[in-house]
């Protein structure tokens, strides 16, 4: 679970889902970058004001991509609050993703955000290096290792913009 990759049911509970047994087809589509900065994580707050109509996957791309360069792992990154995955979940989003190695707070005592969103079928997408990616829509089309066995994979993740 470093670099990008993809976290699906079984990553935060028992389940008979692995990485082998992913939709692929949630994986390709339409999907929306939405910036979100000068915030320490995202709360539904942050969320109600966007138009979610239409929307199935959603990228966030934070403050954290000054810290993708860093030689050692930064804690305080922004992270996806459980009330934000909650409001994710009831608009319908079938992916979410983010700009560091997890949507989860690094100082949770339980991963409440990935058990929301996993619980609910919702895949998460992790480590997504957005630094030239502007908001807005796009084309995503996600490739995870098939691996079996394996509650995650690492993935190669390609955007083609759909705005001109």
């Amino acid at each position: 679970h470093s670099g990008t990759h993809i976290d699906i049911p079984g990553h935060s509970f028992p389940s008979t889902s692995t990485a082998d047994k992913i939709v692929f087809e949630k994986l390709i589509g339409p999907v929306r970058v939405v910036e979100l900065t000068d915030r320490k994580s995202i709360s539904k707050v942050d969320l109600v004001s966007h138009d979610w109509h239409g929307v199935k996957r959603v990228f966030f791309r934070t403050d954290n991509v000054k810290y993708l360069d860093l030689d050692e792992f930064y804690p305080e990154f922004v992270f996806l609050e459980p009330s934000a995955a909650v409001f994710l979940v009831k608009k319908g989003i079938i992916v979410v993703g983010i700009d560091y190695f997890s949507v989860e707070n690094y100082q949770a005592k339980k991963p409440l955000s990935h058990k929301i969103l996993l619980e609910s079928d919702v895949l998460v997408i992790e480590g997504l290096d957005l630094r030239s990616v502007k908001p807005g829509e796009y084309e995503l089309l996600c490739l995870p290792l098939k691996l079996k066995t394996v509650d995650g994979a690492p993935a190669r993740v390609l955007l083609a913009s759909t705005e001109e």
